[in-house]
């Protein structure tokens, strides 16, 4: 046996006496349907021995931090005390900070966290420069599945001044930019708006497109009411946030807002999600070619003519939603790129296929369908 190579050798070690220890990954990777704690804080700043310990006594396994006043010297310390955390940082400055985000979530929940970076030229850079923005991509379960967490912190005084709140409609802005053009990939936001979603503007218009969707709709009556910052008329104000996605929406849970000492000004927003939450995994993951600006069509110009056939009712009468989604994005395709080209506009080959979606089956969902069917037919049996 030893004048086999390495490699064979351990080969044939591992068929006679198997892989008796887990692998770090195999070990920190949620099991199906298990419900991960999302949460966001704004504890005004972190230089409190106490604040620190209480956000050891959260527990959650999601956390998002705003304004964390935190300096770029000081990001190791605070990772190597919240070790069982991955820690990510906006891009905070030497000196003492007076904004700061951070993400934090939990290694046995994520089997690798990547923190996104963005250029120069991409609008994210300038809010992760002035430390309002910091986002992550985080894999977890038994396979590819990931979620993008973003967390960002408006500027105080947003609802007063018309700068700052032009900023964080831009900083809105950037943070669609990004998801939109990451693709299909299930999102979450939290953070800070320092102004009520109900009186920004561009936060309405994402809510009314369903870009993302607001969590606090899955609470209770009283706790939609509750509010967030406990500063101003009223008991304070809902300026504190938890936003998703559509495809992960339906997955949340148990919105909560609590009180939570020794942070007096803001409450900590909290909700359940359960994994693996999305329905849809992207095959190809390659930048679509953008469309141009296409004109509205004229009154003298004729409809375009759809070359679906009967196979598309028929594969979704049979569930095979795989292939009859495949048969719609096709066409829909086609006819985008024939309006660019009736338009003068010069579309390459290779962007006539913008990516591939594929829908898996949801075994608690099967589950859940199958356990209905089982008391109906009991039901109908005793009856």
């Amino acid at each position: 046996m030893w004048t086999l190579a390495r490699k064979m050798r351990n080969k044939l070690a591992h068929s006679w006496h198997g892989n008796k220890s887990k692998s770090w990954k195999q070990k920190h990777k949620a099991d199906a349907h298990v419900k991960i704690s999302v949460g966001t804080l704004n504890p005004s700043g972190l230089s409190d021995v106490t604040k620190l310990q209480a956000l050891h006594e959260l527990d959650l396994d999601v956390l998002g931090i705003a304004k964390t006043h935190l300096g770029n010297h000081m990001h190791r310390a605070f990772a190597e005390q919240y070790s069982q955390y991955s820690c990510s940082f906006s891009l905070d400055p030497k000196e003492k900070a007076y904004s700061g985000v951070a993400l934090l979530l939990k290694h046995e929940c994520f089997w690798q966290v990547q923190n996104i970076q963005w250029p120069s030229d991409n609008p994210c850079f300038k809010f992760a420069n002035e430390g309002r923005l910091v986002a992550v991509q985080a894999w977890y379960g038994h396979g590819g599945n990931s979620i993008l967490f973003f967390c960002a912190y408006a500027p105080s005084g947003s609802r007063w001044e018309k700068p700052k709140r032009a900023a964080l409609h831009q900083l809105l802005g950037a943070v669609i930019a990004d998801t939109v053009a990451r693709g299909q990939l299930p999102a979450v936001l939290l953070g800070d708006s320092n102004m009520p979603i109900h009186e920004i503007s561009k936060m309405q218009q994402i809510l009314r497109d369903q870009v993302f969707m607001d969590l606090r709709n899955i609470a209770d009556f009283d706790m939609k009411q509750a509010p967030t910052c406990y500063h101003g008329p009223n008991g304070g104000s809902c300026i504190d946030y938890i936003l998703s996605t559509p495809c992960l929406y339906d997955s949340f849970s148990q919105f909560e807002v609590r009180k939570v000492q020794p942070f007096k000004d803001h409450g900590l927003v909290s909700v359940k999600l359960l994994v693996p939450a999305p329905v849809q995994t992207r095959l190809c993951l390659k930048k679509p070619v953008s469309l141009p600006t296409l004109q509205s069509p004229c009154a003298g110009q004729g409809p375009l003519k759809c070359n679906i056939d009967g196979n598309f009712k028929q594969k979704l009468q049979l569930g095979q939603i795989d292939e009859a989604y495949s048969v719609l994005t096709h066409e829909m395709d086609r006819l985008l790129h024939e309006i660019s080209k009736v338009q003068g506009h010069d579309i390459p080959a290779h962007g006539v296929r913008r990516g591939q979606i594929k829908f898996q089956p949801q075994s608690h969902r099967r589950a859940c369908q199958h356990n209905v069917q089982s008391q109906t037919f009991s039901s109908q049996q005793s009856s």
